[in-house]
């Protein structure tokens, strides 16, 4: 028995199934009109049935919650990464990738996800569209936030085993900027004929910053 060989339909369906990562083919208008087994797993199974739905509705965006009138409505939707991906399509720009953060909201619960975006230009039943590929990052982000601190002396240890203060890895991962001052209990432990003066100086000084605070609210 010879068996029939899938049509091109099938077989770029099949493809697009076995891609772990989300997948959409979206028109310019930002409404999804196909999408593969993965975005259906993440999003609900309406990411394949209830098509040429807006892709913030589809995908749960916060954002396209807190606007009546939906996805692409809201102050911030100009700046969306998955929107600016399918222009970059539009315009046909061989190819758009950028890392993006997003607040979702599915079945009452609130999460931020990471991701990172592709998005291509492609034809699609003889009409050009955006390919949107959406690759969930959120569990290495997070990895990516626990510090290994020695539970002694408190050094961070870095990504070539190299242990060292907390200060210099911050500085270094960072935008952070530090300046040093000493608290009350290591300023009475290294200086304490000197302490009770400077505490209580401080203190002056604190208290008289807040009267004017007040006195410029009044």
């Amino acid at each position: 028995m010879t068996q029939a060989l899938p049509s091109d339909a099938d077989a770029m369906r099949a493809i697009l199934d076995a891609i772990p990562s989300m997948v959409f083919v979206v028109d310019f208008d930002f409404r999804i009109l196909a999408a593969n087994r993965a975005a259906a797993e993440t999003f609900g199974e309406q990411a394949r049935v209830q098509l040429k739905r807006l892709c913030g509705e589809v995908i749960h965006c916060l954002r396209n919650l807190e606007s009546e009138d939906g996805c692409g409505t809201t102050p911030f939707c100009p700046n969306c990464d998955l929107r600016k991906a399918v222009d970059a399509a539009r315009q046909q720009a061989p190819l758009f990738r950028r890392r993006t953060s997003m607040r979702l909201q599915r079945d009452g619960t609130e999460r931020l996800a990471h991701f990172v975006v592709t998005g291509a230009p492609i034809q699609y039943e003889g009409q050009p569209r955006a390919l949107l590929i959406l690759e969930d990052v959120t569990e290495l982000i997070e990895l990516r936030q626990l510090i290994p601190v020695c539970s002694h002396c408190r050094k961070v240890r870095t990504d070539d085993e190299y242990w060292g203060d907390l200060l210099s890895y911050l500085s270094k991962t960072t935008n952070l900027r530090f300046t040093h001052g000493i608290c009350p209990e290591c300023l009475q432990k290294e200086y304490p004929e000197d302490a009770s003066a400077v505490i209580e100086a401080a203190r002056a000084r604190a208290k008289a910053a807040r009267q004017r605070q007040t006195k410029s609210k009044s």
